[in-house]
């Protein structure tokens, strides 16, 4: 896993990696697990289920654009055989 982060990292611009960075370090305490990222239903995140931007989510699913949520900080994904998302 170590090594593909590293992968993962090389590829990143500055902002991008700061941002990837933080969105790992969260859920390190507490109930949620850490994973640094999150699933979008719709326009709302699942973990904190605060309401996202049309615009991030689209950019987000089209890969143009790394956007973090406002409420619990980490990367919106999707999973891209998800026909709902």
């Amino acid at each position: 896993l170590d090594g593909f982060r590293t992968q993962i990292l090389g590829g990143l611009s500055d902002d991008e990696r700061r941002k990837y960075k933080v969105a790992l370090s969260r859920g390190t305490y507490g109930a949620s697990p850490p994973a640094g990222v999150t699933r979008v239903d719709g326009f709302i995140c699942c973990t904190c289920h605060k309401r996202l931007p049309p615009m991030w989510v689209n950019e987000s699913k089209a890969w143009t654009r790394l956007h973090c949520c406002d409420g619990c900080k980490r990367v919106l994904v999707f999973d891209p055989d998800d026909e709902q998302s």
